[in-house]
Protein backbone atom coordinates (compact mmCIF):
# COMPACT_ATOMS: atom_id res chain seq x y z
CA UNK A 1 0.00 0.00 0.00
CA UNK A 2 2.84 2.39 0.84
CA UNK A 3 5.85 1.20 -1.19
CA UNK A 4 9.33 2.43 -0.44
CA UNK A 5 10.44 4.72 -3.25
CA UNK A 6 13.89 3.17 -3.54
CA UNK A 7 12.34 -0.26 -4.23
CA UNK A 8 10.14 0.98 -7.09
CA UNK A 9 11.49 1.36 -10.61
CA UNK A 10 9.63 4.28 -12.17
CA UNK A 11 9.47 4.41 -15.94
CA UNK A 12 7.53 6.29 -18.63
CA UNK A 13 5.45 5.70 -20.58
CA UNK A 14 3.58 3.14 -18.55
CA UNK A 15 2.74 0.14 -20.78
CA UNK A 16 -1.02 0.57 -20.88
CA UNK A 17 -3.28 -0.68 -23.67
CA UNK A 18 -3.31 2.77 -25.30
CA UNK A 19 0.45 3.32 -25.03
CA UNK A 20 2.84 2.68 -27.93
CA UNK A 21 4.70 0.16 -25.79
CA UNK A 22 1.67 -2.15 -25.54
CA UNK A 23 2.35 -5.34 -27.50
CA UNK A 24 -1.09 -6.98 -27.30
CA UNK A 25 -3.67 -7.14 -30.08
CA UNK A 26 -7.26 -5.96 -30.37
CA UNK A 27 -8.33 -9.60 -30.00
CA UNK A 28 -6.50 -9.77 -26.67
CA UNK A 29 -8.32 -6.69 -25.43
CA UNK A 30 -11.71 -8.00 -26.60
CA UNK A 31 -11.15 -11.36 -24.88
CA UNK A 32 -10.15 -9.91 -21.52
CA UNK A 33 -12.81 -7.20 -21.57
CA UNK A 34 -15.62 -9.65 -22.34
CA UNK A 35 -14.31 -12.34 -20.00
CA UNK A 36 -13.85 -10.03 -17.03
CA UNK A 37 -17.23 -8.40 -17.66
CA UNK A 38 -18.94 -11.80 -17.46
CA UNK A 39 -17.00 -12.70 -14.32
CA UNK A 40 -17.87 -9.35 -12.76
CA UNK A 41 -21.58 -9.82 -13.45
CA UNK A 42 -21.52 -13.29 -11.88
CA UNK A 43 -19.71 -11.90 -8.85
CA UNK A 44 -22.34 -9.19 -8.39
CA UNK A 45 -25.02 -11.87 -8.37
CA UNK A 46 -23.27 -14.23 -5.94
CA UNK A 47 -21.29 -12.05 -3.50
CA UNK A 48 -22.82 -10.35 -0.43
CA UNK A 49 -22.89 -6.56 -0.55
CA UNK A 50 -20.06 -6.25 2.00
CA UNK A 51 -17.68 -8.57 0.13
CA UNK A 52 -15.32 -8.03 -2.78
CA UNK A 53 -13.32 -10.15 -5.20
CA UNK A 54 -10.32 -10.03 -7.48
CA UNK A 55 -10.09 -12.16 -10.62
CA UNK A 56 -7.11 -12.64 -12.92
CA UNK A 57 -7.83 -14.06 -16.35
CA UNK A 58 -5.17 -15.51 -18.65
CA UNK A 59 -5.54 -15.94 -22.39
CA UNK A 60 -6.84 -19.46 -23.20
CA UNK A 61 -4.25 -20.02 -25.92
CA UNK A 62 -1.36 -19.80 -23.46
CA UNK A 63 0.14 -23.21 -22.55
CA UNK A 64 -1.16 -24.62 -19.28
CA UNK A 65 -1.43 -28.11 -17.85
CA UNK A 66 -4.80 -27.43 -16.27
CA UNK A 67 -7.63 -25.26 -17.58
CA UNK A 68 -8.21 -23.95 -14.05
CA UNK A 69 -4.85 -22.20 -14.19
CA UNK A 70 -6.24 -19.77 -16.76
CA UNK A 71 -8.19 -18.06 -13.97
CA UNK A 72 -7.04 -17.04 -10.51
CA UNK A 73 -9.64 -15.72 -8.08
CA UNK A 74 -9.68 -14.26 -4.58
CA UNK A 75 -12.66 -13.37 -2.43
CA UNK A 76 -12.48 -10.76 0.31
CA UNK A 77 -15.18 -11.15 2.94
CA UNK A 78 -16.55 -8.10 4.69
CA UNK A 79 -15.39 -7.11 8.17
CA UNK A 80 -17.77 -7.65 11.10
CA UNK A 81 -18.96 -4.31 12.45
CA UNK A 82 -18.95 -3.38 16.15
CA UNK A 83 -19.21 -0.13 18.10
CA UNK A 84 -16.41 1.14 20.35
CA UNK A 85 -17.93 2.10 23.70
CA UNK A 86 -15.88 5.11 24.87
CA UNK A 87 -15.82 7.37 21.81
CA UNK A 88 -18.33 5.81 19.43
CA UNK A 89 -15.80 4.72 16.83
CA UNK A 90 -16.86 2.06 14.35
CA UNK A 91 -14.86 -1.16 14.74
CA UNK A 92 -14.30 -3.33 11.67
CA UNK A 93 -13.00 -6.75 12.69
CA UNK A 94 -11.71 -9.20 10.10
CA UNK A 95 -12.67 -12.86 9.87
CA UNK A 96 -9.00 -13.74 10.36
CA UNK A 97 -9.01 -11.98 13.73
CA UNK A 98 -12.14 -13.91 14.75
CA UNK A 99 -10.49 -17.19 13.75
CA UNK A 100 -7.36 -16.25 15.70
CA UNK A 101 -9.45 -15.67 18.83
CA UNK A 102 -11.37 -18.91 18.32
CA UNK A 103 -8.12 -20.86 18.01
CA UNK A 104 -6.78 -19.37 21.26
CA UNK A 105 -10.04 -20.08 23.13
CA UNK A 106 -9.90 -23.71 21.99
CA UNK A 107 -6.23 -23.97 23.00
CA UNK A 108 -6.76 -22.66 26.53
CA UNK A 109 -9.84 -24.88 26.99
CA UNK A 110 -7.90 -27.93 25.79
CA UNK A 111 -4.70 -27.34 27.76
CA UNK A 112 -6.17 -25.86 30.96
CA UNK A 113 -9.87 -24.93 31.21
CA UNK A 114 -12.44 -22.78 29.45
CA UNK A 115 -12.76 -20.90 32.75
CA UNK A 116 -9.20 -19.54 32.45
CA UNK A 117 -8.80 -16.05 31.02
CA UNK A 118 -6.57 -15.62 27.99
CA UNK A 119 -5.72 -12.95 25.45
CA UNK A 120 -2.97 -11.33 23.43
CA UNK A 121 -2.17 -8.43 21.13
CA UNK A 122 -4.34 -6.65 18.54
CA UNK A 123 -2.98 -5.56 15.17
CA UNK A 124 -4.67 -3.14 12.79
CA UNK A 125 -5.07 0.61 12.49
CA UNK A 126 -6.88 3.41 14.32
CA UNK A 127 -8.24 5.92 11.80
CA UNK A 128 -9.13 9.03 13.80
CA UNK A 129 -10.09 11.01 10.69
CA UNK A 130 -12.95 8.61 9.91
CA UNK A 131 -13.41 7.37 13.50
CA UNK A 132 -12.82 3.77 12.48
CA UNK A 133 -10.78 1.06 14.20
CA UNK A 134 -9.56 -1.70 11.89
CA UNK A 135 -8.83 -5.02 13.61
CA UNK A 136 -6.88 -7.12 11.12
CA UNK A 137 -5.48 -9.89 13.33
CA UNK A 138 -4.78 -10.85 16.93
CA UNK A 139 -2.10 -12.93 18.60
CA UNK A 140 -2.20 -15.42 21.41
CA UNK A 141 -0.64 -14.70 24.81
CA UNK A 142 3.10 -13.94 24.90
CA UNK A 143 5.02 -16.72 26.71
CA UNK A 144 5.55 -14.66 29.88
CA UNK A 145 1.82 -13.95 30.32
CA UNK A 146 0.02 -14.88 33.54
CA UNK A 147 -3.49 -16.37 33.29
CA UNK A 148 -5.97 -17.57 35.89
CA UNK A 149 -9.73 -17.75 36.38
CA UNK A 150 -9.80 -14.18 37.68
CA UNK A 151 -7.01 -12.40 35.83
CA UNK A 152 -4.98 -12.19 32.63
CA UNK A 153 -1.70 -10.28 32.64
CA UNK A 154 -0.38 -9.93 29.10
CA UNK A 155 3.36 -10.49 28.86
CA UNK A 156 5.87 -8.67 26.69
CA UNK A 157 8.28 -11.39 25.55
CA UNK A 158 8.60 -11.35 21.77
CA UNK A 159 6.01 -8.61 21.27
CA UNK A 160 8.46 -6.12 19.78
CA UNK A 161 9.57 -8.65 17.17
CA UNK A 162 5.99 -9.67 16.39
CA UNK A 163 4.94 -6.07 15.86
CA UNK A 164 7.92 -5.48 13.56
CA UNK A 165 6.97 -8.58 11.53
CA UNK A 166 3.33 -7.47 11.19
CA UNK A 167 4.40 -3.96 10.14
CA UNK A 168 6.82 -5.19 7.48
CA UNK A 169 4.43 -7.84 6.15
CA UNK A 170 1.62 -5.29 5.73
CA UNK A 171 3.80 -2.41 4.45
CA UNK A 172 3.00 -0.51 7.67
CA UNK A 173 -0.76 -0.74 7.12
CA UNK A 174 -1.24 -3.00 10.17
CA UNK A 175 0.56 -2.61 13.49
CA UNK A 176 0.07 -3.00 17.25
CA UNK A 177 -3.00 -1.06 18.43
CA UNK A 178 -3.98 -2.74 21.68
CA UNK A 179 -4.65 -5.80 23.82
CA UNK A 180 -7.49 -8.30 23.99
CA UNK A 181 -8.48 -10.73 26.74
CA UNK A 182 -11.45 -12.78 27.86
CA UNK A 183 -13.92 -12.81 30.73
CA UNK A 184 -15.06 -16.45 30.54
CA UNK A 185 -18.22 -16.19 32.68
CA UNK A 186 -18.88 -12.47 33.04
CA UNK A 187 -19.65 -9.40 30.98
CA UNK A 188 -16.96 -7.69 28.99
CA UNK A 189 -16.61 -4.63 31.21
CA UNK A 190 -13.19 -3.27 32.28
CA UNK A 191 -12.05 -4.20 35.77
CA UNK A 192 -9.60 -2.24 37.91
CA UNK A 193 -6.85 -4.59 36.71
CA UNK A 194 -7.82 -3.82 33.11
CA UNK A 195 -7.63 -0.07 33.70
CA UNK A 196 -4.25 -0.44 35.41
CA UNK A 197 -3.01 -2.30 32.34
CA UNK A 198 -4.14 0.59 30.13
CA UNK A 199 -2.42 3.07 32.45
CA UNK A 200 0.78 1.04 32.25
CA UNK A 201 0.67 0.99 28.46
CA UNK A 202 -0.10 4.68 28.04
CA UNK A 203 2.19 6.20 30.67
CA UNK A 204 4.91 3.83 31.82
CA UNK A 205 6.45 2.39 28.65
CA UNK A 206 9.66 3.53 27.01
CA UNK A 207 7.69 4.47 23.88
CA UNK A 208 4.12 4.88 25.06
CA UNK A 209 1.43 5.13 22.37
CA UNK A 210 -1.02 8.02 22.30
CA UNK A 211 -4.00 5.67 22.41
CA UNK A 212 -4.69 1.95 22.67
CA UNK A 213 -7.63 -0.36 22.06
CA UNK A 214 -8.83 -2.87 24.63
CA UNK A 215 -11.05 -5.74 23.52
CA UNK A 216 -12.78 -7.75 26.23
CA UNK A 217 -14.54 -10.89 25.04
CA UNK A 218 -17.34 -11.34 27.56
CA UNK A 219 -18.92 -14.73 28.35
CA UNK A 220 -16.12 -16.34 26.34
CA UNK A 221 -16.86 -19.81 27.71
CA UNK A 222 -20.45 -19.83 26.45
CA UNK A 223 -21.49 -17.01 24.11
CA UNK A 224 -18.85 -14.60 22.94
CA UNK A 225 -19.54 -10.86 23.15
CA UNK A 226 -16.92 -8.51 21.76
CA UNK A 227 -16.59 -5.24 23.70
CA UNK A 228 -14.17 -2.60 22.38
CA UNK A 229 -12.79 0.35 24.34
CA UNK A 230 -10.45 3.08 23.10
CA UNK A 231 -8.29 4.72 25.77
CA UNK A 232 -6.16 7.83 25.26
CA UNK A 233 -3.19 8.98 27.26
CA UNK A 234 -4.76 12.31 28.25
CA UNK A 235 -7.77 10.52 29.73
CA UNK A 236 -5.68 9.24 32.65
CA UNK A 237 -4.76 11.90 35.21
CA UNK A 238 -1.79 11.17 37.47
CA UNK A 239 -2.09 12.68 40.95
CA UNK A 240 0.88 12.96 43.34
CA UNK A 241 -0.11 12.30 46.96
CA UNK A 242 1.94 13.61 49.88
CA UNK A 243 1.58 12.18 53.37
CA UNK A 244 2.29 13.90 56.70
CA UNK A 245 5.70 14.67 58.17
CA UNK A 246 7.88 17.69 58.68
CA UNK A 247 9.18 17.75 55.16
CA UNK A 248 6.34 15.72 53.73
CA UNK A 249 6.64 12.26 52.23
CA UNK A 250 5.39 11.36 48.80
Amino acid sequence: FWPERETIKVFQPEPGCSAPTFIGSAADIDFHAAGLLNIGLSRIESLPSDSASMDLLAAPWLPAEDDKRHRLSYTFKGYARHCEQNHGYAVLRSEIAALDMTAELKRIARTRSNQIETGGLIFGEIDDAHQVIWVDSVSGPPPDSVASETQFLCGTAGTKELNAFKSVASRNSSRFIGIWHTHPISRGQPSQDDLRAMLELLHFQQYSPRQVVMLIVGYAATRREENYYLYRRNEFVLIARYEGGKCGKK
